[in-house]
């Protein structure tokens, strides 16, 4: 066991196979439903950072959380080799994804303890998901989340050279959703100078094309719908409503859509962080000297579309009656607009399942990713991408490829020789934490060669693979893409 002192008291942690961890340690209170997050308060005795902390209110059951759910999940983990308070090591703080209605920072998938080997310190938060975090109020306001993000980041700032940490170098990373949370830190003046660098992979699905895009108005307006569901507005009221009893009304405004048949698309997220020029404000306003790294895989949907069903839904028995034309057809119409007929001409050679993979991976993350790169680089911001594209033995048996999430066991360091994975996934797997870990120290990506990562030029732009051979290579805006944004320059 090990013991630190920080600015709220005692906290006990273990070291494991060189690595000390800290699990459940309040980062702020929270005063009540609905309102911003307060200073944690201090404690006498020792506190336990042997269990992990309360979780958020879950949309859909997790049996993956290791922890209980509770409004009361201000919480955080931390992973170090080495906790001297003058190691300096970086500091990388994980954002999880789950649409913003599920998941929590306990489950295994990103345990910090073999990404903190690389000589970084892994940091992870809970945060308040769906209505809780994302509702808007005319008395209250909204973007309650991003408040629980900065306090985070500014709990680490205070706190963590406890743990052998650098506050002046603070790397934000996140997936999926915690990448949309990235890209909204980016532009909430209230974190900058609080993080120095940032990663956001599989982000896209926050900056679409031709489909309504998350805004206030929108979310005024579902928020409108959410209390006319519970039978009232008065704030009053409404914070003191039995969580328990409001559960089954979270699953009812789930907050992503459509759903067409069983075809679960994560288009369009209803609870998520919006532009409301307090709190978050436009893309103009993220710091022009904070590198960003952009990264997609390249079969994104197959998470999503997958026969066997995610987020609790059955598994597709048939598949005939859910990939076929009809299905390409509208989901065409929905994220192409005018250019609809164009796109399903591009895949119309392919099987349909593997064609709505290929446009919605296009136009879900690839499209808006490419888009977000060209806007930041014209903003001088520097920018790197990658394309994760290798397909592990088991996800070749399976029909998943380079899915969503399909990354992040090579990032954590979660890859081992056996039946899911060979020595190539091994090798990938250290490429991709040596690049992210000489990110942190240098904001530079580079291969285990030492050589750097190409950094954005619009007129000459790179990306770099990361499949069974890792490489740089040009850039090459595809048919399907073109057909989806004419626009995208690059």
């Amino acid at each position: 066991m090990v013991v630190k002192k920080i600015e709220q008291g005692l906290v006990k942690g273990k070291e494991v196979d060189g690595v000390y961890s800290f699990f459940g340690i309040p980062y702020a209170k929270l005063p009540a439903r609905w309102a911003p997050p307060a200073a944690p308060e201090p404690w006498e005795g020792v506190h336990d950072g042997l269990r992990f902390g309360n979780a958020a209110i879950q949309t859909v059951h997790n049996v993956k959380l290791k922890a209980e759910e509770s409004e009361d999940c201000l919480n955080l983990n931390v992973w170090s080799g080495d906790v001297d308070v003058d190691a300096n090591l970086p500091v990388m703080v994980w954002i999880h994804g789950g649409g913003f209605i599920n998941w929590s920072s306990s489950m295994d998938e990103w345990n910090g303890a073999e990404l903190s080997k690389n000589k970084v310190v892994v940091v992870s938060m809970n945060y308040r998901l769906g209505p809780l975090g994302f509702i808007y109020h005319p008395e209250a306001g909204c973007n309650f989340a991003v408040l629980d993000w900065v306090a985070s980041l500014t709990w680490v700032s205070r706190n963590i050279k406890q743990f052998g940490g650098n506050p002046d170098n603070v790397t934000i990373f996140g997936q999926s959703a915690g990448a949309t949370a990235v890209r909204a830190l980016l532009c909430t003046p209230s974190a900058h100078g609080l993080f120095h660098k940032a990663l956001l992979i599989s982000a896209g699905f926050d900056n679409y094309t031709h489909v309504e895009s998350p805004s206030l108005d929108r979310v005024k307006h579902y928020s409108d719908k959410f209390f006319d569901h519970l039978g009232t507005h008065d704030l009053a009221a409404l914070q003191q409503l039995p969580i328990n009893d409001m559960k089954n009304d979270f699953k009812l405004f789930a907050g992503i859509r459509p759903q067409m048949d069983q075809l679960y698309t994560p288009a369009n997220l209803i609870w998520c962080p919006v532009q409301d020029n307090k709190i978050v404000h436009s893309i103009e306003t993220c710091p022009k000297h904070i590198p960003v790294i952009f990264g997609y895989t390249d079969n994104e949907a197959r998470f999503f579309i997958r026969p066997q069903g995610i987020y609790g839904q059955p598994k597709i028995e048939d598949v005939s009656k859910v990939y076929n034309a009809k299905t390409l057809s509208a989901t065409a119409s929905l994220l192409g607009g005018q250019n609809a007929d164009q796109i399903v001409r591009q895949v119309a050679n392919l099987p349909p399942y593997e064609a709505l993979d290929q446009l919605l991976t296009n136009a879900i993350w690839k499209e808006p990713a490419l888009k977000s790169f060209h806007t930041f680089a014209s903003l001088s911001i520097p920018s790197y991408m990658y394309c994760f594209a290798r397909i592990s033995p088991a996800n070749q048996t399976s029909g998943e490829l380079a899915s969503h999430c399909c990354d992040l066991p090579y990032l954590f360091g979660h890859v081992t020789t056996g039946e899911k994975y060979d020595d190539t996934d091994v090798h990938v797997s250290e490429a991709l934490r040596y690049a992210v870990t000489a990110f942190t120290y240098t904001g530079v990506p580079r291969f285990t060669n030492d050589e750097p990562w190409s950094k954005v030029d619009p007129t000459h732009p790179r990306i770099t693979i990361l499949a069974d051979t890792i490489r740089d290579e040009k850039l090459i805006i595809d048919p399907l893409t073109k057909c989806i944004n004419p626009a995208i320059n690059l």
